[in-house]
């Protein structure tokens, strides 16, 4: 007989004490040569690429600081019609200071009424403004921490196979912080662990999530996309996403320091027990807590002088310092702005394909900016769909979509500001004396649009009184974004 063809495989064994020997894959945005960037990273080795915002500053057209954004329909609709028996009914009005605030008034089910509760989780609502979240069913909540005990050290013999499950970071010997004997994580312990392991795929990030998860009432799946979506438009991530625009990779950025509007310093990316207190030896290094976030860390001069970015260029330059590659940013926000392009030309990037009907069909209503249930034969005219029958996939149609009997995947937030650019409507609001941007909850700003806003601040945006907000935004930079947004 033929001889059998024999191969050599190399092994490499990957620890907790040596994850650096797991490939990482570069992902980059350049989103001035490649719109679609503008909705994720991808392998592009080109200089002009960047992680956090390109190094160098952008050309921006004049904008015209006299224009106002106009107050939005759906502010307005929904101020008039509060009350309707949907989640369109948010009410808009003045409120209580707490809800302004994020501190709401729900109304929870007795424990009669939550046994008659079929799902992990359900919809509870504020009593003062209406406000939805998702709840976690105490059932729920009591499996959940039996899975936490049983998962922390057990054994399972199947077979002739042993499995050890352990708990995947509370003994990693990393300089992370332990939280508590059972190995509950916070924001900041996570993002150690992330910047630990560097990059991933997006069931790692999942499963690394979820033990914030364990200790959280807010759904798993919602918590993970919340945390990578933060991750992501505040600099510290790279996504990479894949034609139907579904997470399927991250990577942790480059080391950066990132000058505000302000003139304050913070640092994004990649950072390490080390690497900060290194940091502590040449500048004040101010670490401030965020809600349901990662801290955000300030670098200021332990002169009390303005931090200049020539300054920070020459504190690098120290031995201490050079081993670590940090970039420095001076205006991020600006030099983002500037390589993005406007939304219809991102549009034109995404991929089409052969239409599908679906039994559970809603459309996204951009007067109201909330969903409508419908009809199948809806999806034959153009406008954003999320099929609740596909786990919750988004499209996205056209009046050349609807002659050709194609449509296009979308995510969560990007198809509803492609029906309102359809039809002429901006979903951006802005408060000029509070220089605050805000959208409708559910329809955050998509991708690196998202980005550029909150490089303003450099924070997330919030929920507050049902609605999104985007904290100290110049009034150009939010004129730019709706111009963007509404081309």
């Amino acid at each position: 007989g033929s001889k059998k063809e024999q191969r050599r495989c190399t092994f490499i064994l990957c620890s907790s004490q040596n994850p650096s020997t797991i490939p990482i894959k570069e992902i980059r945005y350049m989103p001035s040569s490649y719109p679609q960037h503008v909705l994720g990273a991808e392998a592009v080795s080109h200089g002009e690429a960047f992680q956090v915002a390109p190094l160098n500053d952008q050309q921006l057209p004049p904008v015209n600081r006299s224009g106002d954004i106009a107050i939005p329909d759906w502010y307005e609709k929904r101020s008039e019609y509060a009350g309707l028996g949907s989640r369109g009914r948010l009410k808009l009005s003045e409120h209580p200071y707490d809800c302004f605030k994020g501190s709401h008034l729900y109304m929870l089910p007795s424990s009669e009424e939550e046994k008659q509760i079929r799902t992990d989780y359900y919809d509870i609502e504020c009593k003062n403004c209406g406000a939805i979240k998702l709840q976690k069913h105490k059932s729920k909540t009591k499996k959940d921490e039996k899975k936490k005990l049983e998962g922390t050290n057990s054994i399972n013999f199947d077979g002739n196979v042993t499995t050890l499950a352990m708990h995947s970071f509370s003994q990693m010997q990393t300089g992370i912080e332990q939280v508590s004997e059972h190995g509950e994580l916070g924001y900041d312990q996570v993002f150690d662990a992330l910047c630990y392991v560097q990059s991933g795929s997006i069931q790692w990030f999942e499963q690394i999530v979820d033990q914030i998860a364990l200790n959280s009432n807010e759904a798993p799946r919602i918590l993970t996309d919340r945390f990578l979506r933060n991750l992501e438009v505040t600099g510290h991530i790279s996504v990479e996403r894949n034609e139907r625009l579904q997470a399927i990779g991250w990577k942790i950025n480059q080391t950066s320091i990132v000058g505000l509007h302000n003139g304050n310093w913070i640092l994004i990316g990649h950072r390490t027990p080390d690497l900060l207190s290194t940091l502590e030896e040449f500048f004040n290094v101010r670490r401030e807590k965020a809600d349901i976030f990662v801290s955000k860390i300030s670098l200021s001069s332990r002169e009390g002088n303005p931090l200049e970015a020539e300054d920070i260029r020459s504190r690098l330059q120290n031995e201490s310092l050079k081993s670590y590659e940090i970039d420095i940013i001076p205006d991020a926000a600006l030099n983002l702005l500037g390589s993005l392009q406007e939304l219809t030309l991102v549009k034109n990037n995404l991929a089409k394909v052969p239409v599908m009907s679906g039994s559970e069909v809603e459309k996204w209503n951009y007067v109201f900016a909330k969903w409508d249930s419908v009809d199948q034969e809806y999806l034959h005219g153009p406008g954003a769909y999320r099929l609740l029958n596909y786990g919750n996939s988004y499209i996205y149609r056209d009046d050349v979509d609807c002659s050709n009997s194609t449509m296009r995947y979308t995510d969560a937030r990007l198809g509803k500001y492609l029906a309102a650019n359809d039809n002429n409507k901006s979903l951006i609001g802005y408060i000029a004396e509070k220089s605050t941007l805000y959208t409708p909850i559910g329809a955050d700003l998509p991708g690196l649009y998202g980005r550029a806003i909150c490089l303003e601040s450099g924070f997330p945006p919030q929920n507050e009184n049902n609605r999104t907000c985007y904290r100290e935004v110049r009034p150009e930079v939010a004129i730019r974004i709706n111009d963007l947004l509404m081309k």
